[in-house]
């Protein structure tokens, strides 16, 4: 009897683990298909890479202040100091970088349509 339950009780479990692998391999590729994750991905990745090239093309000097407040996280203040600037040369510099690449951002959706 022992052994009988043993066996029923493999089969059982062994039925559901190749049920729960089909269900959860369908469900990944509804949430997928469903969400448009991929095509999502691909205009990010594309604003991405336009993103570094416009900043690439900015001065120097305005390319380094946006890095350190975009991706260094830095206040105005902080990087003031870190460059041993003016506060105000920096929300300058801040100011002028973020237009050019509003206006180079612009350009680009314009040509897209």
């Amino acid at each position: 009897m022992l052994t009988i339950t043993r066996h029923r009780a493999l089969d059982v479990a062994r039925a559901h683990a190749t049920h729960s692998t089909r269900r959860s391999s369908e469900e990944q590729l509804d949430s997928i298909a469903g969400t448009g994750e991929i095509a999502e991905d691909i205009i990010k990745r594309a604003q991405t890479s336009h993103l570094k090239m416009s900043l690439c093309r900015l001065p120097e000097t305005q390319r380094e202040v946006i890095t350190l407040a975009f991706y260094g996280q830095l206040t105005h203040a902080q990087i003031a100091d870190h460059l041993d600037l003016p506060p105000g040369t920096v929300k300058g510099r801040m100011r002028l970088g973020l237009k050019k690449l509003r206006d180079d951002t612009q350009l680009q959706q314009d040509k897209a349509s």
